[in-house]
């Protein structure tokens, strides 16, 4: 098998076990607008929910900036904000993840409330993630911008985020700069953007309880017309012990030749 097939049965292999993990998964996050909830959309991007779900799991989110607003087109933030926990989060963000397949159209869709990984080209996504402001914004042409979830509930917090910012260098002029976000944390940020908005806290939402089973009412027969079982004759008995006895030898038999050691 060639190289490059081998990374696609590895990006399907990982496609399928994310789909399955993380289907119907909500995360709940706190901020200093708001909560909102998310919700996982693994069909679409599920590498890169498996992914957020890791973060959420291990508490990455917490006093996160959302550095990057930018009005009508999205907000953006992974970038950790504690120098105490730098060491911690390091695994996250030196380890990049796989691409998710991407439409077979070259360019994802995206709507108001759609959530994808940032990344600077192929298979580049790590901890930066943005929430779309609006429908067809001019994302999805990148293979790193694949919607993993959606805001179901409290995009009018991700709205009220400060935007007075702008964007962030090279795209704005007056944006934070990420390498000194990197290198001096929160206490950058709180100097020079004292209005900046932060995620507190992210949580995954437990799974719904299932309803109910409701029994179904059935119709008893009469006593006197239900047939008895035949009686179960010595004979029959003795031959069903038998079976069980030989099956049990054959188990124990096989059970002893695993444990034998072979030179």
């Amino acid at each position: 098998m060639s190289l490059q097939g081998a990374v696609v049965l590895l990006s399907a292999c990982c496609c399928a076990a994310a789909l399955q993990a993380t289907a119907g998964m909500k995360v709940k996050c706190a901020s200093t607008q708001g909560d909102f909830t998310i919700e996982m959309t693994p069909e679409r991007g599920p590498i890169g929910a498996q992914r957020f779900i890791d973060l959420v799991e291990d508490e990455f989110f917490a006093d996160v900036p959302m550095f990057r607003v930018v009005p009508n087109f999205l907000v953006q933030y992974g970038i950790p904000g504690r120098l105490q926990d730098k060491a911690r989060w390091s695994k996250w963000v030196q380890k990049s993840i796989l691409d998710d397949p991407h439409p077979k159209e070259g360019r994802s869709q995206f709507k108001k409330g759609d959530m994808s990984f940032a990344g600077s080209g192929k298979d580049s996504r790590t901890t930066q993630v943005f929430v779309a402001y609006g429908d067809k914004t001019g994302l999805g042409g990148a293979l790193h911008e694949t919607p993993f979830g959606r805001v179901i509930e409290g995009m009018e917090h991700i709205d009220n985020f400060c935007s007075k910012y702008g964007d962030v260098s090279p795209f704005g002029k007056h944006g934070p700069d990420q390498g000194k976000m990197w290198q001096l944390g929160n206490a950058y940020l709180k100097e020079n953007f004292p209005e900046m908005d932060y995620i507190t806290r992210c949580m995954i939402l437990p799974a719904a309880s299932p309803a109910p089973a409701v029994p179904v009412p059935t119709t008893a027969a009469p006593l006197e017309a239900a047939s008895a079982a035949p009686p179960v004759s010595p004979a029959t008995l003795f031959a069903g012990a038998s079976v069980f006895l030989v099956l049990v030898l054959l188990v124990r038999r096989c059970q002893s030749s695993k444990h034998k050691v072979t030179d």
